[in-house]
């Protein structure tokens, strides 16, 4: 689906999903059963070492940071360790939402970012986009293609995390198409003395005039 088309996008699955109990534990955030394609993790703890990584490069300069997709609140945490000035989060689902609140997040708006968003009047320092696309919308290329310049400061960071839909709905080629300079920091798995698996963090560094 072209980011064009957005505005008027209604998904039933997401809806189907705020009316479900959350499933969460020490291992994985699940989507519920209920719908077999989707039918299986959201979120898991293995995330952990790769949002850490990004927690240090999006809060390198500090200030206000805004966070979108809470889920088992890995990212949120590494975020408050570092003492930003300000920890916005939006999240989504009622619940989960509260359990940010329960973690000591003070800043929690609850809401599809979509709509929440467009209440916004501040610019933020470094954000960070990690949320799930529900019925194939394509929320990491709406977000970058028309939401993320207004939203960051100029000479501010934007990460996201790099994975399957920031790869698949060019997140990378739009930044670059602003004028954004890209910066990586590798992360490694190794066994048995050999990378079995490598994450690329990457943030883009706004321009900042």
């Amino acid at each position: 689906m072209s980011t064009n088309n957005y505005k008027n996008w209604k998904s039933e699955n997401l809806e189907a999903w705020l009316k479900t109990e959350p499933q969460l534990d020490s291992e994985f955030l699940h989507l519920p059963d209920w719908h077999e394609p989707y039918k299986h993790h959201v979120m898991h703890e293995w995330e952990r070492p790769l949002m850490k990584a990004d927690a240090e490069q999006i809060c390198s300069k500090g200030g206000s940071i805004l966070n979108i997709g809470y889920g088992m609140g890995i990212i949120d945490g590494y975020i408050k360790d570092h003492k930003p000035t300000k920890h916005t989060i939006i999240e989504i689902h009622p619940k989960i939402a509260a359990m940010a609140v329960e973690a000591g997040h003070e800043n929690v708006l609850v809401g599809d970012w979509l709509d929440v968003v467009k209440d916004l009047d501040e610019q933020f320092d470094a954000i960070y986009f990690d949320t799930f696309c529900f019925d194939g919308r394509p929320d990491w290329g709406i977000f970058t293609a028309h939401h993320v310049d207004k939203l960051l400061k100029p000479g501010g960071i934007f990460s996201y995390f790099n994975s399957g839909a920031a790869n698949k709905q060019g997140v990378a080629g739009l930044c670059e198409a602003l004028g954004w300079q890209k910066q990586i920091k590798t992360v490694e798995y190794t066994q048995d003395g050999k990378t079995v698996k490598q994450y690329d963090s990457i943030i883009w560094h706004k321009s900042a005039k």
